[in-house]
């Protein structure tokens, strides 16, 4: 019965944040503070991150080549897809970071870390394309 009821916990600690975040309370992103919850949740456990899947690469320039790769991708396709789409990206909620170094690293720190792990949601506020503008 107690791993029930700690799993209950965990699922509406997660819902708190994601509720508090709909309603605009979390400031950047979820990600600032679901990365420490988890890390607070394993350590009651006794667990490690490798529990849930992280680990580190085998080898540190093939991962970060695959990172550039992949980023650059990104930097091609977006254009093309809005083109495609007749939408473009939503960035206006990372509006606060504009001209914040230490803003950029701490919302860039987690989001490098969980690039790989995590997929937006379509249902997501900020998954809504925004119409292209007509020039």
């Amino acid at each position: 019965m107690t791993l029930a009821l700690g799993l209950v916990a965990d699922i509406l600690l997660f819902l708190a944040v994601v509720v508090a975040d709909a309603f605009g309370l979390v400031p950047i992103t979820q990600t600032l503070f679901l990365v420490p919850l988890i890390w607070i949740l394993l350590r009651l456990r006794g667990q490690q991150w490798a529990s849930i899947g992280f680990r580190r690469p085998e080898s540190y320039g093939r991962a970060i080549a695959l990172g550039v790769v992949a980023g650059l991708a990104l930097l091609v396709t977006t254009p093309i897809l809005a083109r495609l789409s007749g939408t473009e990206p939503d960035i206006s909620g990372l509006a606060e970071i504009r001209g914040s170094l230490p803003l950029l690293f701490l919302f860039l720190a987690p989001s490098s870390w969980l690039a790989g792990a995590t997929w937006p949601s379509p249902s997501s506020p900020t998954a809504s394309p925004t119409p292209l503008r007509s020039s």
